[in-house]
């Protein structure tokens, strides 16, 4: 009886690493997509779509101003801006730094409700009702973004119309902070 079940547990994991490889291999079928300046600065501001950018933060007032200044740097009109902070009821530290920076006008805090279990994916269902954009984006609270990344995502999804999400190079602000850290930027 172990014999099988050691055998079929066996099985099971020799599938599941032919599946990661295969998804390796379809990921690498889709190039690095970069745009060149020209093609960034030929844009119309007419064509960019809205955005909502999701930034769900628990527990997060000490990078509250660097959050306000990255996401106010990026290079995008700001009337086709919306930004959600989503933040649990009973987070007042990062609610007060927010709100003592007073921020842009587009930049909106949604409250989650006291419930079960207070993930980033709770926090984001509750979002999504509140989005008015209509691409999606979603930045972590150590994200500093390039300025003209929301550009550039724009002209992936035009380039390429098949597919529905881009992920982006991630760099980390504090990459060398720790081991973990430099496995999180590689």
């Amino acid at each position: 009886f172990f014999v099988l079940l050691s055998g079929a547990v066996t099985l099971f994991y020799l599938m599941l690493l032919l599946f990661k490889l295969f998804i390796v291999k379809k990921s690498t079928d889709y190039p690095l997509i970069d745009f060149s300046r020209e093609e960034i600065a030929n844009i119309t501001l007419d064509e960019l779509p809205m955005y909502t950018i999701f930034i769900p933060l628990k527990y997060e007032a000490e990078v509250m101003h660097q959050i306000i200044k990255a996401m106010s740097s990026l290079d995008y009109p700001s009337e086709k801006l919306d930004f959600i902070i989503t933040l649990e009821e009973y987070d007042l530290e990062t609610r007060s730094a927010f709100l003592r920076l007073s921020p842009p006008s587009n930049f909106r805090i949604v409250t989650l409700p006291p419930s079960g279990p207070q993930t980033k994916p709770k926090a984001l269902n509750v979002a999504f009702k509140e989005a008015k954009g209509d691409l999606l984006v979603i930045y972590d609270a150590e994200i500093i973004p390039d300025v003209d990344q929301l550009k550039k995502a724009y002209l992936a999804f035009k380039h390429y119309p098949e597919l529905g999400v881009v992920q982006t190079r991630l760099d980390h602000y504090n990459y060398d902070q720790n081991i973990l850290t430099r496995f999180f930027n590689a």
